[in-house]
């Protein structure tokens, strides 16, 4: 039995779609008898709601790029906060970027607070969610804060001036038109390792896949794959660069 762990946006789904060739051969994938979970940097809230939608059959989750993990049955079986005092004063710096916007994610639901209204929004200019800012702080738990920019250039050095004034409090990750700040030594690696010892995997059995620089862990840590589109950073010796999810399983169904 082989375990695939994949990246969702950018890797199964692409430019708003999951075609149906990656679908397809994830269903061939269960049905040789092997396990298949998604490991994304998106809230559970916004997740659960895109595996509705496609109908997915996941063996495992991992939400908040390794903060919150479910077995395949939706049982929250982990999740890791930011310290309280950390996040209301991360979000107050937030405040003071050339940044769109953040969300905060409490391990399950988020909200958005707006900084900047004037630009386009390309990560949440469609956003929708029924609850404030207000909420989610009420419960004092911040399990992830995204903050929404345009360019991935400027999302490297928001990450890289977090990482360096919060070190040993959070861990901040460049992604696509966003940064994504989890608790301390939290990543899609830790994630995934967590994954691997709950179901008593061998590590030699899980293969990843990723498009973006918050999967660069777990492609270093497991038997990675990148895709064509993906960071040039990703695509390093040792890591296979394939055109899509139903290439790299094609590959690995042999």
């Amino acid at each position: 039995m082989k375990i695939f762990a994949s990246d969702y946006d950018g890797t199964i789904k692409i430019d708003g779609k999951v075609s149906l060739e990656n679908i397809e051969k994830l269903k061939k994938w269960k049905e040789e008898g092997n396990h298949f979970g998604i490991v994304t940097g998106r809230s559970s809230e916004s997740m659960f709601s895109e595996i509705s939608t496609f109908g997915y059959e996941l063996d495992f989750l991992v939400c908040n790029n390794g903060g919150v993990i479910y077995d395949g049955n939706k049982n929250l079986l982990k999740s890791f906060e930011i310290n309280f005092e950390v996040s209301l004063e991360l979000m107050e710096e937030i405040k003071q970027m050339d940044v769109n916007c953040f969300v905060l994610n409490d391990g399950y639901y988020r909200a958005r607070y707006v900084v900047n209204d004037t630009n386009d929004d390309f990560k949440y200019g469609d956003y929708s969610s029924e609850h404030t800012i207000e909420e989610i702080l009420e419960k004092k738990k911040v399990c992830q804060i995204v903050i929404s920019v345009n360019d991935d250039e400027y999302a490297k050095q928001i990450a890289g001036h977090i990482n360096t004034i919060y070190k040993g409090k959070v861990e901040a990750y460049p992604n696509v038109n966003c940064v994504d700040v989890v608790p301390y030594q939290v990543s899609k690696a830790t994630g995934v390792r967590f994954i691997q010892e709950y179901f008593g995997y061998n590590k030699e059995d899980i293969y990843v896949m990723g498009d973006a620089l918050n999967d660069a862990s777990m492609l270093d840590a497991f038997q990675g794959c990148t895709l064509t589109h993906g960071f040039d950073e990703l695509k390093k010796e040792g890591t296979m660069v394939c055109d899509d999810v139903a290439g790299y399983l094609k590959e690995l169904l042999k």
